[in-house]
């Protein structure tokens, strides 16, 4: 027999609620809450405010991933210069050092195989630093959002971004010291994206900010929606790159154009969260704050845990709030003989897929290095691959869906 389920049991959420982190003084906390409301009581959160954020910042990324392999290509070249050569073997003979130093040295290819290498391990440091940071503050942010709203996350998870697009400017710039020492500070860029998030904690506050606004039951529409839009801006990308390149010429390449246009779109999205996107978590109530915010009692001061105490339960804390996403995909008790494995076979397919798709940034360097491609052809080719998967999610998925739900 099937499991049934109640309606009860649907409106539970997958994640117990935080608790609430101390705000401000109750002063402070009304005069600020009343000019908030006031400047926004004239809009209401909707899943169409994110339609320009998730489209331009989807955009940004497809103007830059092209021109971060020609980057890693150009950085792992310099490195290879800049390597002093092996000194020779005693064993060699005279003849061979005279004939080592008559000869002239050819000069580099930076399409030679040692080079592609060299870019690949630039590039899997680099992605496998950005996933390792975002999965540890995926859910301190989520948590965090949870407590303080959906906005602050979005900016600071688009100012991370922001941030590695300047590590990468300054990396290139061969008049800078850092390009000196590119290789190693390359990293810094996914490490402070990574800190802040990246883009799960991004794709994550925009699926919650959905949830906050919209009724059970249209939330899979919308969401398939979103998605489609995030590879609508991945495929537009190379296009306002490429356009934008047909303008006045610049003064400088175009690869370094490309980052610098992304971060001006950027700053533009942030912009536009501060001052036009509602916040989509409803204001606590003022007395919930201020038992919050309430000072301890004397007694409580007196007797502070000892700084071993305070440690070990932030530490648990902290390994509390980063296991606690992935709780979702446990089994879940329906009835007293039945557990609905749904999310958990789910959880193992999307792992699987993506761990599938990870070779994808290696492919890119290969169709690169075999057929010669620039930065900008090379971004003509990823616009295609997501033309398809937009027009698969917006168009032919919910089509084929359609005409099961009402033709079965």
């Amino acid at each position: 027999m099937q499991p049934t389920y109640r309606s009860d049991e649907q409106e539970q959420p997958l994640l117990p609620e935080p608790r609430a982190a101390p705000r401000r003084s109750a002063s402070e906390s009304s005069t600020w809450r009343a000019r908030v409301a006031h400047g926004r009581a004239r809009w209401k959160a909707h899943p169409y405010w994110l339609i320009p954020v998730v489209v331009i910042f989807s955009m940004c990324r497809g103007l830059t991933l092209a021109p971060r392999i020609q980057v890693y290509n150009n950085i792992a070249c310099q490195a290879i210069m800049n390597t002093p050569p092996t000194p020779p073997s005693p064993s060699f003979n005279a003849t061979l050092l005279l004939g080592a130093a008559v000869r002239a040295d050819p000069p580099l290819d930076c399409t030679a195989p040692e080079i592609q290498g060299r870019a690949a391990k630039i590039q899997a440091t680099i992605i496998t630093t950005m996933s390792i940071l975002s999965a540890i503050t995926t859910g301190l942010w989520s948590r965090f959002g949870d407590l303080n709203g959906r906005k602050i996350i979005l900016c600071t998870t688009v100012l991370g971004a922001i941030v590695m697009d300047i590590v990468v400017l300054l990396v290139i710039d061969t008049d800078s010291v850092f390009s000196r020492h590119g290789e190693q500070l390359i990293v810094l860029g996914p490490v402070l994206d990574g800190l802040t998030g990246g883009l799960s904690a991004f794709n994550g506050v925009v699926h919650a900010y959905i949830s906050d606004c919209t009724v059970h039951g249209s939330r899979s529409k919308i969401f398939s929606t979103v998605q489609g839009l995030v590879f609508v801006g991945l495929s537009v990308g190379p296009w306002v790159g490429s356009l934008a390149m047909r303008l006045p010429s610049p003064s400088i390449d175009s690869t370094t154009y490309m980052f610098y246009l992304s971060i001006f779109f950027q700053c533009m999205i942030l912009a536009f969260i501060g001052l036009l996107l509602p916040e989509s978590l409803p204001a606590k109530s003022a007395d919930a704050h201020d038992r919050q915010s309430s000072p301890r009692s004397p007694s409580d001061q007196h007797h502070k845990p000892a700084v071993g105490v305070y440690t070990r339960e932030y530490a648990l804390r902290f390994l509390k709030t980063f296991m606690s996403p992935i709780t979702i995909f446990r089994p879940r008790n329906i009835g007293r003989r039945h557990r609905d494995w749904n999310l958990t076979l789910l959880g193992s397919t999307l792992f699987i897929y993506l761990l599938s798709i990870g070779v994808y940034q290696v492919k890119y360097l290969y169709a690169k290095h075999i057929y010669a491609w620039t930065a900008e052809q090379l971004g003509f080719y990823m616009s295609l691959l997501w033309t398809t998967r937009a027009i698969n999610l917006l168009l032919l998925l919910p089509s084929i869906a359609y005409f099961f739900l009402f033709h079965s």
